[in-house]
């Protein structure tokens, strides 16, 4: 049997210099079971250090995450258009990122019906090719601003080789800006 052995000292010393290097609030991000470390263990651990908002990708991760939380935000890294996804989103007060006009709308809608106000984050593609408005669509994305029950408190990208190519990782901050 296979299995992971964690450097609890080591791993606790890593988050410290991360949120050094950061300089501002870090989102841990717990998505695939917490990259398979466990996602209630990973995000207690994270809690201990301060971190106050957590990013999956999968709305059914929302619950399972929700039970170990007390006011901290979940984010929503992946824009949907399913209504029974958004619903989810809406009806447990997390973040959702929206990703396109037809994302925006769908959450517009289910927020309204359900009589709440959803926070956002606008994703914008600067080169990944996931999930996002690409920068010719700065009309669309601006149009998600004036929708109601919507209310946007974030933005962000995907570096696509944030650690392996500065000179686009450079371009596409110039371009996210």
């Amino acid at each position: 049997m296979s299995g992971y052995v964690i450097d609890r000292s080591g791993l606790d010393e890593n988050i410290e210099i991360i949120k050094k290097k950061a300089g501002v609030p870090i989102i841990g991000v717990v998505k695939g079971n917490g990259y398979g470390f466990g996602i209630k263990e990973l995000t207690k651990i994270l809690i201990e250090h301060g971190i106050k908002t957590f990013a999956v990708t999968e709305v059914t991760d929302i619950p399972e995450l929700k039970s170990v939380l007390t006011d901290e935000d979940i984010l929503v890294m992946r824009s949907t258009c399913i209504e029974s996804e958004a619903k989810i989103i809406a009806e447990n007060g997390a973040i959702a990122t929206i990703g396109s006009l037809e994302s925006a709308s769908v959450m517009s809608k289910v927020s309204k019906e359900l009589g709440v106000i959803t926070k956002c984050h606008l994703k914008i593609d600067t080169g990944m090719g996931r999930y996002g408005f690409m920068p010719s669509q700065i009309e669309d994305a601006i149009k998600c601003y004036s929708l109601d029950g919507l209310n946007f408190v974030g933005a962000y990208t995907h570096f696509s080789s944030a650690f392996r190519n500065h000179d686009l990782t450079k371009a596409q901050l110039i371009m996210f800006k």
